[in-house]
């Protein structure tokens, strides 16, 4: 499958929810969503790996065969199994609703909290993660989430691509006096910025005045990303860590792990 024709079935999955943070609402496993452009309502962060995988080869195997040949971001769903006969404490890590390993045990209780939590506000407990393997020198196929640690629940106005990976803004497209009018006087602010493609490079904007540019090699690895949000009909929102440093201004746009169309 192309991209092309992997967009086609995202601008479906994605159609009610084009603006604004909407996490994937709690219901049946089979309802939730394989692919980035829903945001999580897990922070991304450092890497997690799952166990289990060899067992569930099958349901990778699909899970990938839905994606594109270069792309590997999903978004997957963690779920309580209290009914598991062999450890009661039990999280399941799902993707586009099928089962495909399970939380390290000695670490699941500690998912238990804000999977609750999220669940009692109506919500499901879901994060990044991007698949690894399935190719030649590497048949098998693996999973890494993408969390924070501690866990954190995403804030409402995080971002849709917003995660830990910094991409540098160059310093001769920088508005360096509206920088400082973002600081508001503090040494350093995120704010949410909203990226497009101008020409080769991703330009971003906040509050809808341009901030500046990427330079050209961040604006190869994130133009993917932006593209595909963009023809979904998503707002291609991220955060942005302005900071200021011996008096002289530094600004990142804070991109998700893995946004990029590049073999894992």
């Amino acid at each position: 499958m192309g991209v092309s024709d992997w967009l086609g079935k995202a601008q479906q999955a994605a159609a009610p929810r084009r603006t604004g943070w909407q996490p994937t609402a709690a219901g049946p496993p089979h309802l939730a969503a394989s692919t980035w452009l829903q945001q999580p309502t897990l922070v991304d962060g450092s890497f997690h790996h799952v166990v289990g995988e060899s067992h569930r080869l099958a349901d990778l195997a699909e899970v990938l065969r839905t994606l594109p040949a270069d792309w590997r971001v999903v978004n997957a769903q963690l779920v309580r199994e209290p009914t598991n006969q062999y450890d009661r404490d039990a999280v399941m890590v799902l993707i586009g609703g099928r089962h495909v390993g399970y939380i390290p045990k000695e670490s699941a209780r500690r998912f238990h909290p804000v999977i609750d939590h999220l669940h009692s506000s109506g919500f499901v407990a879901t994060c990044r993660a991007h698949l690894t393997g399935g190719h030649f020198d590497r048949p098998n196929i693996g999973v890494v989430l993408h969390l924070a640690d501690p866990l954190v629940v995403a804030s409402q106005d995080r971002g849709l691509l917003t995660g830990g990976t910094p991409r540098r803004i160059a310093a001769k497209s920088l508005d360096v006096e509206y920088a400082h009018r973002l600081l508001a006087g503090d040494a350093r602010r995120i704010v949410v910025g909203r990226t497009s493609i101008k020409g080769h490079l991703v330009a971003i904007e906040v509050a809808g005045a341009r901030l500046g540019q990427l330079t050209p090699g961040e604006s190869a690895k994130s133009a993917p990303v932006v593209a595909l949000a963009q023809a979904a009909g998503l707002d291609p929102t991220v955060g942005i860590a302005i900071k200021l440093d011996g008096g002289k201004v530094e600004v990142r746009a804070m991109f998700a792990h893995g946004h990029a169309l590049e073999p894992t």
